[in-house]
Protein backbone atom coordinates (compact mmCIF):
# COMPACT_ATOMS: atom_id res chain seq x y z
CA UNK A 1 0.00 0.00 0.00
CA UNK A 2 3.23 2.46 -0.14
CA UNK A 3 2.30 3.65 -3.89
CA UNK A 4 -0.96 5.70 -1.87
CA UNK A 5 1.35 7.97 0.00
CA UNK A 6 2.65 9.15 -3.35
CA UNK A 7 -0.72 10.01 -4.48
CA UNK A 8 -2.83 12.91 -3.14
CA UNK A 9 -5.12 13.07 -0.36
CA UNK A 10 -8.00 13.57 -2.16
CA UNK A 11 -7.17 10.45 -4.94
CA UNK A 12 -6.19 8.01 -1.78
CA UNK A 13 -10.22 9.29 -0.07
CA UNK A 14 -11.37 8.66 -3.54
CA UNK A 15 -9.53 5.27 -3.41
CA UNK A 16 -10.39 4.43 -0.01
CA UNK A 17 -13.82 5.60 -0.09
CA UNK A 18 -15.12 3.92 -3.52
CA UNK A 19 -13.14 0.41 -2.11
CA UNK A 20 -15.25 0.44 0.72
CA UNK A 21 -18.23 1.51 -1.05
CA UNK A 22 -18.03 -0.93 -3.58
CA UNK A 23 -16.74 -3.53 -1.42
CA UNK A 24 -19.73 -3.59 0.81
CA UNK A 25 -21.92 -3.33 -2.34
CA UNK A 26 -20.78 -6.46 -3.38
CA UNK A 27 -21.02 -8.10 -0.01
CA UNK A 28 -24.87 -7.00 0.19
CA UNK A 29 -25.49 -8.25 -3.45
CA UNK A 30 -23.97 -11.71 -2.34
CA UNK A 31 -25.99 -11.79 0.72
CA UNK A 32 -29.23 -10.70 -0.86
CA UNK A 33 -28.99 -12.87 -2.98
CA UNK A 34 -28.22 -15.41 -1.24
CA UNK A 35 -30.99 -14.51 1.36
CA UNK A 36 -33.16 -13.76 -0.87
CA UNK A 37 -33.20 -16.95 -3.10
CA UNK A 38 -33.45 -19.30 0.04
CA UNK A 39 -36.04 -17.61 1.73
CA UNK A 40 -37.63 -17.05 -1.88
CA UNK A 41 -36.92 -21.25 -2.48
CA UNK A 42 -38.85 -22.23 0.95
CA UNK A 43 -41.72 -20.11 0.96
CA UNK A 44 -42.38 -21.51 -2.78
CA UNK A 45 -41.64 -24.90 -1.60
CA UNK A 46 -44.20 -24.53 1.05
CA UNK A 47 -46.74 -23.31 -1.24
CA UNK A 48 -46.15 -25.91 -3.47
CA UNK A 49 -46.52 -28.01 -0.93
CA UNK A 50 -50.01 -26.68 0.20
CA UNK A 51 -51.26 -26.66 -3.30
CA UNK A 52 -50.63 -30.32 -3.61
CA UNK A 53 -51.76 -31.32 -0.52
CA UNK A 54 -55.02 -29.38 -1.42
CA UNK A 55 -55.17 -30.73 -4.69
CA UNK A 56 -54.56 -34.73 -3.48
CA UNK A 57 -57.44 -34.16 -0.84
CA UNK A 58 -59.86 -32.53 -3.23
CA UNK A 59 -58.95 -35.34 -6.01
CA UNK A 60 -59.33 -38.25 -3.42
CA UNK A 61 -62.82 -38.96 -4.49
CA UNK A 62 -62.43 -38.60 -8.45
CA UNK A 63 -59.34 -40.92 -8.07
CA UNK A 64 -61.79 -43.75 -5.61
CA UNK A 65 -64.07 -43.77 -7.87
CA UNK A 66 -61.96 -43.59 -11.00
CA UNK A 67 -63.52 -40.78 -12.38
CA UNK A 68 -60.41 -38.78 -14.27
CA UNK A 69 -62.47 -36.26 -15.67
CA UNK A 70 -63.49 -35.09 -11.88
CA UNK A 71 -60.01 -35.10 -11.11
CA UNK A 72 -58.96 -32.82 -14.33
CA UNK A 73 -61.79 -29.92 -13.06
CA UNK A 74 -59.86 -30.24 -9.89
CA UNK A 75 -56.57 -29.53 -11.18
CA UNK A 76 -57.97 -26.84 -13.43
CA UNK A 77 -58.38 -25.32 -10.41
CA UNK A 78 -54.36 -24.31 -10.12
CA UNK A 79 -54.44 -22.59 -13.39
CA UNK A 80 -55.07 -19.18 -11.36
CA UNK A 81 -51.80 -19.64 -9.88
CA UNK A 82 -49.08 -19.25 -12.25
CA UNK A 83 -46.29 -20.36 -10.72
CA UNK A 84 -47.68 -24.39 -11.16
CA UNK A 85 -46.68 -25.48 -14.38
CA UNK A 86 -47.84 -28.89 -14.29
CA UNK A 87 -50.10 -31.30 -12.02
CA UNK A 88 -50.13 -35.16 -12.75
CA UNK A 89 -52.27 -37.85 -11.09
CA UNK A 90 -51.01 -41.67 -11.14
CA UNK A 91 -52.79 -45.00 -9.72
CA UNK A 92 -51.61 -48.16 -9.67
CA UNK A 93 -53.88 -49.24 -12.32
CA UNK A 94 -53.04 -46.04 -14.36
CA UNK A 95 -49.63 -44.19 -14.32
CA UNK A 96 -51.48 -41.69 -16.93
CA UNK A 97 -54.79 -40.99 -14.93
CA UNK A 98 -55.08 -37.20 -15.02
CA UNK A 99 -53.03 -34.30 -15.96
CA UNK A 100 -52.90 -30.79 -16.17
CA UNK A 101 -49.82 -28.65 -17.67
CA UNK A 102 -50.10 -24.99 -18.60
CA UNK A 103 -50.00 -24.34 -21.85
CA UNK A 104 -47.37 -22.41 -23.32
CA UNK A 105 -44.82 -23.96 -21.36
CA UNK A 106 -42.56 -27.56 -21.88
CA UNK A 107 -43.12 -28.59 -18.74
CA UNK A 108 -41.38 -31.56 -16.70
CA UNK A 109 -42.45 -35.00 -17.98
CA UNK A 110 -44.13 -37.15 -15.65
CA UNK A 111 -41.79 -39.79 -16.13
CA UNK A 112 -38.72 -37.55 -14.91
CA UNK A 113 -40.44 -36.00 -12.47
CA UNK A 114 -41.86 -39.47 -10.71
CA UNK A 115 -38.23 -40.47 -11.15
CA UNK A 116 -36.86 -37.92 -9.16
CA UNK A 117 -39.79 -37.70 -6.32
CA UNK A 118 -40.00 -41.58 -5.57
CA UNK A 119 -41.95 -41.17 -2.30
CA UNK A 120 -43.91 -38.28 -0.71
CA UNK A 121 -42.29 -34.90 0.18
CA UNK A 122 -40.84 -31.62 -1.48
CA UNK A 123 -38.05 -31.90 -3.51
CA UNK A 124 -36.16 -29.15 -4.77
CA UNK A 125 -33.65 -29.41 -7.66
CA UNK A 126 -31.57 -27.11 -9.80
CA UNK A 127 -34.07 -25.81 -12.04
CA UNK A 128 -37.73 -27.15 -10.27
CA UNK A 129 -39.76 -27.81 -7.04
CA UNK A 130 -41.13 -31.31 -7.01
CA UNK A 131 -43.92 -31.90 -4.58
CA UNK A 132 -45.45 -35.71 -4.47
CA UNK A 133 -48.04 -36.22 -1.69
CA UNK A 134 -50.70 -39.28 -1.70
CA UNK A 135 -54.27 -39.87 -2.37
CA UNK A 136 -55.43 -41.51 0.20
CA UNK A 137 -59.19 -43.26 1.06
CA UNK A 138 -59.78 -42.90 4.58
CA UNK A 139 -56.33 -45.23 5.20
CA UNK A 140 -55.60 -46.98 1.57
CA UNK A 141 -53.06 -45.36 -0.50
CA UNK A 142 -55.40 -44.64 -3.72
CA UNK A 143 -52.49 -43.15 -5.99
CA UNK A 144 -49.95 -39.89 -5.72
CA UNK A 145 -49.75 -36.80 -6.94
CA UNK A 146 -46.72 -35.11 -8.41
CA UNK A 147 -46.56 -30.96 -8.75
CA UNK A 148 -44.06 -29.62 -10.15
CA UNK A 149 -43.10 -25.77 -10.12
CA UNK A 150 -40.17 -24.05 -12.18
CA UNK A 151 -37.55 -22.26 -10.26
CA UNK A 152 -36.63 -20.06 -13.51
CA UNK A 153 -39.38 -16.94 -13.46
CA UNK A 154 -38.55 -16.91 -9.43
CA UNK A 155 -34.93 -16.69 -10.39
CA UNK A 156 -35.78 -14.16 -12.99
CA UNK A 157 -37.84 -11.76 -10.35
CA UNK A 158 -34.79 -12.26 -7.68
CA UNK A 159 -31.99 -11.27 -10.06
CA UNK A 160 -33.79 -8.03 -11.62
CA UNK A 161 -34.19 -7.03 -7.66
CA UNK A 162 -30.74 -7.98 -7.54
CA UNK A 163 -29.96 -5.76 -10.30
CA UNK A 164 -32.23 -3.20 -9.24
CA UNK A 165 -30.00 -3.29 -5.86
CA UNK A 166 -26.92 -2.97 -7.61
CA UNK A 167 -28.31 0.14 -9.42
CA UNK A 168 -28.83 1.29 -6.11
CA UNK A 169 -25.58 0.74 -4.60
CA UNK A 170 -24.07 1.93 -7.67
CA UNK A 171 -26.14 5.59 -7.19
CA UNK A 172 -25.40 5.18 -3.76
CA UNK A 173 -21.28 4.92 -4.42
CA UNK A 174 -21.44 7.40 -7.16
CA UNK A 175 -23.57 10.12 -4.78
CA UNK A 176 -21.56 8.93 -1.95
CA UNK A 177 -17.94 9.73 -4.05
CA UNK A 178 -19.42 13.28 -4.66
CA UNK A 179 -20.08 13.83 -1.16
CA UNK A 180 -17.12 13.12 -0.52
CA UNK A 181 -14.95 14.96 -3.16
CA UNK A 182 -16.92 18.09 -1.89
CA UNK A 183 -16.38 17.39 2.13
CA UNK A 184 -12.10 16.17 0.97
CA UNK A 185 -11.95 19.89 -0.75
CA UNK A 186 -13.17 21.37 2.32
CA UNK A 187 -10.58 19.91 4.26
CA UNK A 188 -8.12 19.58 2.10
CA UNK A 189 -8.09 23.27 1.37
CA UNK A 190 -7.52 23.81 5.32
CA UNK A 191 -4.65 20.95 5.10
CA UNK A 192 -3.07 23.05 2.21
CA UNK A 193 -3.13 26.12 4.04
CA UNK A 194 -1.63 24.30 7.37
CA UNK A 195 0.94 22.33 5.02
CA UNK A 196 2.09 25.85 3.21
CA UNK A 197 2.59 26.77 6.92
CA UNK A 198 4.69 24.12 7.76
CA UNK A 199 6.92 24.25 4.63
CA UNK A 200 7.63 27.83 5.36
CA UNK A 201 8.45 27.23 9.07
CA UNK A 202 10.96 24.41 8.01
CA UNK A 203 12.52 27.14 5.25
CA UNK A 204 12.92 29.17 8.53
CA UNK A 205 10.47 31.47 7.80
CA UNK A 206 8.24 32.24 10.72
CA UNK A 207 6.35 35.39 9.34
CA UNK A 208 3.72 33.20 9.03
CA UNK A 209 0.07 33.99 9.11
CA UNK A 210 -2.16 32.90 12.02
CA UNK A 211 -3.87 29.96 10.98
CA UNK A 212 -8.21 29.89 11.67
CA UNK A 213 -9.02 27.67 14.59
CA UNK A 214 -12.52 27.55 14.53
CA UNK A 215 -14.14 24.00 14.78
CA UNK A 216 -13.32 20.81 17.21
CA UNK A 217 -12.11 18.58 14.56
CA UNK A 218 -8.41 17.47 14.19
CA UNK A 219 -7.53 19.65 11.04
CA UNK A 220 -8.72 22.76 13.59
CA UNK A 221 -6.52 21.15 15.91
CA UNK A 222 -3.62 20.90 14.50
CA UNK A 223 -3.90 24.25 13.02
CA UNK A 224 -3.94 25.73 16.70
CA UNK A 225 -1.29 23.23 17.62
CA UNK A 226 0.77 24.87 14.04
CA UNK A 227 0.06 28.29 15.97
CA UNK A 228 1.37 27.66 19.22
CA UNK A 229 3.95 26.13 17.28
CA UNK A 230 5.02 29.19 15.61
CA UNK A 231 4.19 31.37 18.79
CA UNK A 232 6.52 29.25 20.91
CA UNK A 233 9.47 29.35 18.23
CA UNK A 234 9.31 33.17 17.75
CA UNK A 235 9.95 32.73 22.08
CA UNK A 236 12.56 30.77 22.06
CA UNK A 237 14.16 31.93 19.22
CA UNK A 238 14.25 35.50 20.86
CA UNK A 239 15.59 34.25 24.18
CA UNK A 240 18.23 31.94 22.88
CA UNK A 241 19.23 35.17 20.75
CA UNK A 242 19.45 37.07 23.35
CA UNK A 243 21.32 34.79 25.69
CA UNK A 244 23.42 33.58 23.11
CA UNK A 245 25.42 37.48 22.83
CA UNK A 246 26.28 37.05 26.59
CA UNK A 247 27.71 33.68 26.12
CA UNK A 248 30.07 34.87 23.67
CA UNK A 249 31.02 37.85 24.93
CA UNK A 250 31.25 35.69 28.25
CA UNK A 251 33.70 32.81 26.44
CA UNK A 252 35.61 35.34 24.95
CA UNK A 253 36.54 36.87 28.14
CA UNK A 254 37.01 33.71 29.98
CA UNK A 255 39.18 32.87 26.74
CA UNK A 256 41.32 35.72 27.54
CA UNK A 257 41.57 35.76 30.62
CA UNK A 258 42.39 31.81 31.06
CA UNK A 259 45.33 32.51 28.62
CA UNK A 260 46.67 35.28 31.10
CA UNK A 261 46.49 33.12 34.18
CA UNK A 262 48.22 30.38 32.15
CA UNK A 263 50.80 32.55 31.48
CA UNK A 264 50.89 33.33 34.99
CA UNK A 265 50.75 30.57 36.50
CA UNK A 266 53.35 29.11 33.73
CA UNK A 267 55.51 31.61 34.51
CA UNK A 268 55.22 31.45 38.47
CA UNK A 269 55.84 27.71 38.35
CA UNK A 270 59.29 28.44 36.22
CA UNK A 271 59.70 31.21 39.68
CA UNK A 272 58.96 28.26 41.45
CA UNK A 273 60.95 25.61 39.82
CA UNK A 274 64.11 28.35 40.14
CA UNK A 275 63.64 28.49 44.24
CA UNK A 276 62.86 24.45 44.07
CA UNK A 277 67.10 24.50 42.60
CA UNK A 278 67.76 27.30 45.16
CA UNK A 279 66.68 25.50 47.70
CA UNK A 280 68.22 21.87 46.81
CA UNK A 281 71.34 23.79 46.67
CA UNK A 282 71.05 25.74 49.84
CA UNK A 283 70.05 21.95 51.87
CA UNK A 284 73.38 20.35 50.30
CA UNK A 285 75.38 23.73 51.52
CA UNK A 286 73.27 23.36 55.21
CA UNK A 287 74.20 19.12 55.38
CA UNK A 288 78.03 20.42 54.39
CA UNK A 289 77.96 22.80 56.94
CA UNK A 290 76.08 20.31 59.31
CA UNK A 291 78.96 17.96 58.55
CA UNK A 292 81.47 20.82 59.47
CA UNK A 293 80.18 21.66 62.25
CA UNK A 294 80.55 18.02 63.76
CA UNK A 295 83.79 17.91 62.42
CA UNK A 296 84.65 21.17 64.80
CA UNK A 297 82.65 19.74 67.71
CA UNK A 298 84.66 16.06 67.43
CA UNK A 299 88.27 18.31 67.36
CA UNK A 300 86.38 20.74 70.58
CA UNK A 301 86.14 17.42 72.14
CA UNK A 302 90.01 16.34 71.44
CA UNK A 303 91.04 19.62 72.61
CA UNK A 304 89.35 19.47 75.66
CA UNK A 305 90.53 15.93 76.22
CA UNK A 306 94.29 17.58 75.44
CA UNK A 307 93.78 20.27 77.63
CA UNK A 308 92.56 18.05 80.61
CA UNK A 309 95.72 15.78 79.68
CA UNK A 310 97.83 19.26 80.09
CA UNK A 311 96.44 19.64 83.47
CA UNK A 312 97.56 16.36 84.77
CA UNK A 313 100.99 16.62 83.13
CA UNK A 314 101.29 20.12 84.83
CA UNK A 315 99.61 18.60 88.39
CA UNK A 316 102.74 15.80 87.61
CA UNK A 317 105.07 18.91 86.95
CA UNK A 318 104.77 20.89 89.96
CA UNK A 319 104.88 17.61 91.83
CA UNK A 320 108.23 16.68 90.12
CA UNK A 321 110.07 20.37 91.27
CA UNK A 322 109.09 19.65 94.68
CA UNK A 323 111.83 16.51 93.88
CA UNK A 324 113.92 18.43 91.59
CA UNK A 325 116.64 18.22 93.77
CA UNK A 326 116.83 14.64 93.61
CA UNK A 327 115.59 13.99 90.03
CA UNK A 328 117.42 16.88 88.16
CA UNK A 329 117.14 14.23 85.12
CA UNK A 330 113.29 13.48 85.64
CA UNK A 331 112.81 17.07 85.68
CA UNK A 332 114.83 17.57 82.38
CA UNK A 333 112.58 14.75 80.91
CA UNK A 334 109.66 16.19 81.63
CA UNK A 335 110.06 19.80 80.74
CA UNK A 336 111.34 18.06 77.08
CA UNK A 337 107.91 15.97 77.05
CA UNK A 338 106.03 19.54 78.11
CA UNK A 339 107.91 21.11 75.02
CA UNK A 340 106.40 18.15 73.41
CA UNK A 341 102.99 18.32 74.31
CA UNK A 342 103.28 22.29 74.05
CA UNK A 343 103.93 21.76 70.00
CA UNK A 344 100.87 19.75 69.87
CA UNK A 345 98.85 22.11 71.46
CA UNK A 346 100.04 24.32 69.00
CA UNK A 347 99.66 22.34 66.06
CA UNK A 348 95.69 21.44 67.40
CA UNK A 349 95.24 25.42 67.98
CA UNK A 350 96.81 25.76 64.47
CA UNK A 351 93.80 23.24 63.45
CA UNK A 352 91.08 24.99 65.62
CA UNK A 353 92.01 28.21 63.79
CA UNK A 354 92.09 26.79 60.40
CA UNK A 355 88.29 25.17 60.85
CA UNK A 356 87.41 28.77 62.80
CA UNK A 357 88.39 30.17 59.53
CA UNK A 358 86.09 28.05 57.49
CA UNK A 359 82.98 28.13 59.69
CA UNK A 360 83.51 31.84 59.30
CA UNK A 361 83.59 31.69 55.75
CA UNK A 362 80.54 28.96 55.65
CA UNK A 363 79.08 31.45 57.96
CA UNK A 364 79.18 34.48 55.51
CA UNK A 365 78.17 32.13 52.85
CA UNK A 366 75.00 30.98 54.23
CA UNK A 367 74.17 34.65 55.40
CA UNK A 368 74.32 35.38 51.73
CA UNK A 369 72.21 32.55 50.80
CA UNK A 370 69.95 33.48 53.24
CA UNK A 371 69.83 37.09 51.54
CA UNK A 372 68.47 35.02 48.57
CA UNK A 373 66.07 33.02 50.08
CA UNK A 374 64.13 36.23 51.44
CA UNK A 375 61.58 36.28 54.03
CA UNK A 376 61.96 32.29 54.21
CA UNK A 377 66.35 32.88 55.04
CA UNK A 378 65.87 35.28 57.75
CA UNK A 379 65.87 32.19 60.45
CA UNK A 380 68.88 30.58 58.87
CA UNK A 381 70.88 34.14 58.98
CA UNK A 382 70.33 34.53 62.56
CA UNK A 383 71.60 30.87 62.78
CA UNK A 384 74.80 32.19 60.08
CA UNK A 385 75.66 35.42 62.21
CA UNK A 386 76.20 33.21 65.22
CA UNK A 387 78.29 30.69 63.93
CA UNK A 388 79.85 33.59 62.15
CA UNK A 389 80.49 35.17 65.87
CA UNK A 390 81.27 31.98 67.30
CA UNK A 391 84.21 31.10 64.41
CA UNK A 392 85.74 34.58 65.11
CA UNK A 393 85.87 34.43 69.07
CA UNK A 394 87.56 30.60 68.44
CA UNK A 395 90.44 32.68 66.39
CA UNK A 396 90.59 34.87 69.30
CA UNK A 397 91.20 32.42 71.46
CA UNK A 398 93.63 30.66 69.10
CA UNK A 399 95.82 33.62 69.15
CA UNK A 400 95.19 33.89 72.36
CA UNK A 401 96.22 29.76 72.63
CA UNK A 402 99.18 30.51 70.22
CA UNK A 403 100.56 33.20 72.55
CA UNK A 404 100.51 31.50 75.87
CA UNK A 405 102.02 28.06 74.30
CA UNK A 406 104.65 30.37 73.12
CA UNK A 407 105.42 31.70 76.58
CA UNK A 408 105.45 27.64 77.41
CA UNK A 409 107.94 27.08 74.61
CA UNK A 410 110.09 29.99 75.76
CA UNK A 411 109.51 28.68 79.61
CA UNK A 412 110.02 25.43 78.52
CA UNK A 413 113.60 26.42 77.29
CA UNK A 414 114.47 28.39 80.32
CA UNK A 415 113.67 25.32 81.90
CA UNK A 416 116.34 23.80 80.00
CA UNK A 417 118.75 26.10 80.62
CA UNK A 418 118.03 26.16 83.87
CA UNK A 419 118.10 22.15 84.56
CA UNK A 420 121.29 23.00 82.56
CA UNK A 421 122.66 25.72 84.98
CA UNK A 422 121.49 23.34 88.36
CA UNK A 423 119.20 23.68 90.84
CA UNK A 424 119.64 27.42 91.25
CA UNK A 425 116.94 27.59 88.76
CA UNK A 426 114.49 25.10 90.34
CA UNK A 427 112.71 27.44 91.91
CA UNK A 428 112.12 30.20 88.56
CA UNK A 429 111.07 26.44 87.02
CA UNK A 430 108.58 26.00 89.86
CA UNK A 431 107.19 29.34 88.90
CA UNK A 432 107.05 28.59 85.81
CA UNK A 433 105.13 25.22 85.55
CA UNK A 434 103.25 26.86 87.81
CA UNK A 435 102.40 29.90 85.36
CA UNK A 436 101.85 27.18 82.58
CA UNK A 437 99.62 25.26 85.03
CA UNK A 438 97.33 28.60 85.12
CA UNK A 439 97.82 28.96 81.02
CA UNK A 440 96.80 25.48 80.97
CA UNK A 441 93.34 25.58 83.03
CA UNK A 442 93.01 29.09 80.84
CA UNK A 443 93.03 27.33 77.65
CA UNK A 444 91.02 23.93 78.48
CA UNK A 445 88.14 27.02 79.65
CA UNK A 446 88.58 28.27 76.02
CA UNK A 447 88.38 24.96 74.92
CA UNK A 448 85.63 23.94 76.83
CA UNK A 449 83.96 27.14 75.68
CA UNK A 450 84.50 26.10 72.09
CA UNK A 451 83.14 22.90 71.90
CA UNK A 452 80.07 24.03 73.42
CA UNK A 453 79.82 26.62 70.58
CA UNK A 454 80.71 23.70 68.42
CA UNK A 455 77.92 21.76 69.86
CA UNK A 456 75.82 24.43 69.57
CA UNK A 457 76.79 25.09 66.15
CA UNK A 458 76.07 21.29 65.07
CA UNK A 459 72.90 21.58 66.54
CA UNK A 460 71.75 24.81 64.74
CA UNK A 461 72.96 23.29 61.24
CA UNK A 462 71.09 20.13 61.88
CA UNK A 463 67.57 22.05 62.99
CA UNK A 464 68.54 23.87 59.72
CA UNK A 465 68.84 20.42 57.61
CA UNK A 466 65.36 19.59 59.05
CA UNK A 467 64.06 23.26 57.70
CA UNK A 468 65.59 23.66 54.51
CA UNK A 469 64.65 19.67 54.08
CA UNK A 470 60.70 20.77 54.79
CA UNK A 471 60.67 23.82 52.57
CA UNK A 472 61.87 21.67 50.13
CA UNK A 473 59.18 19.41 50.52
CA UNK A 474 56.87 22.25 50.83
CA UNK A 475 58.36 23.99 47.56
CA UNK A 476 57.52 20.44 46.13
CA UNK A 477 53.82 19.97 46.91
CA UNK A 478 53.27 23.54 45.72
CA UNK A 479 55.04 22.86 42.53
CA UNK A 480 52.72 20.21 41.62
CA UNK A 481 49.55 21.69 42.47
CA UNK A 482 51.31 24.39 40.12
CA UNK A 483 51.22 22.16 37.52
CA UNK A 484 47.86 21.14 38.34
CA UNK A 485 46.67 24.38 38.28
CA UNK A 486 48.46 24.75 34.74
CA UNK A 487 46.35 21.54 33.91
CA UNK A 488 42.85 22.99 34.74
CA UNK A 489 44.00 26.15 33.00
CA UNK A 490 44.05 24.80 30.06
CA UNK A 491 41.35 22.68 30.21
CA UNK A 492 38.78 25.87 31.28
CA UNK A 493 40.78 27.40 28.38
CA UNK A 494 39.93 24.52 25.80
CA UNK A 495 36.52 25.25 27.47
CA UNK A 496 35.86 28.41 26.76
CA UNK A 497 36.68 27.89 22.94
CA UNK A 498 34.43 25.04 23.06
CA UNK A 499 31.51 27.81 24.86
CA UNK A 500 32.96 30.13 21.92
CA UNK A 501 32.02 27.61 18.85
CA UNK A 502 28.79 26.96 20.18
CA UNK A 503 27.94 30.66 20.63
CA UNK A 504 28.60 30.84 16.94
CA UNK A 505 26.30 27.68 16.14
CA UNK A 506 23.48 29.13 18.01
CA UNK A 507 23.90 32.69 16.10
CA UNK A 508 24.11 30.67 12.93
CA UNK A 509 20.99 28.57 13.64
CA UNK A 510 18.90 31.60 14.54
CA UNK A 511 19.85 33.62 11.83
CA UNK A 512 17.97 31.02 9.73
CA UNK A 513 14.81 31.90 10.97
CA UNK A 514 13.27 35.70 10.29
CA UNK A 515 10.05 36.34 12.30
CA UNK A 516 9.21 39.77 10.30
Amino acid sequence: MGFLTRLSIRSQIAIYSGASLVLFATIALFYFNWKYRSQTENILTDKSRSIAQMLALNAAAGVTFDDAQSVGNVLQSVRQDPLVEAVYVSTPANPNFSAYTREGRSPLSREAAAGRAKSPGAYVFDDYIIVRENILSGSEVEGYLLLVTPLETVRRDIMIAIGMAALTCIVTIILGEIMLFVLANSMLSRLREAAETARRISSGNLDVPTLTEDGRDEISRLNQAINVMVKSLKHVLGQILEASEPIKRSSSEIQTSTVQQRHGIENQATAISEITTTINELKTTSKQSAAIAQHVLDDSERSVEVSREGAAANEKAVAGMKQIRDQMETIAQTIMSLSERSQQISDIVATVNDLAQQSNFLALNASIEAAKAGEHGKGFAVVAMEVRNLAEQSQQATAQIRGILSEVQSATNSAVLVTENGTLKVSEGVEAIERTGRVIGQLAEVVNQAATSARQISASANQQSVGIEQIAQAMASISQTMNETTASAKQLERTAEWLAEVGKKMTAAIERYTTH
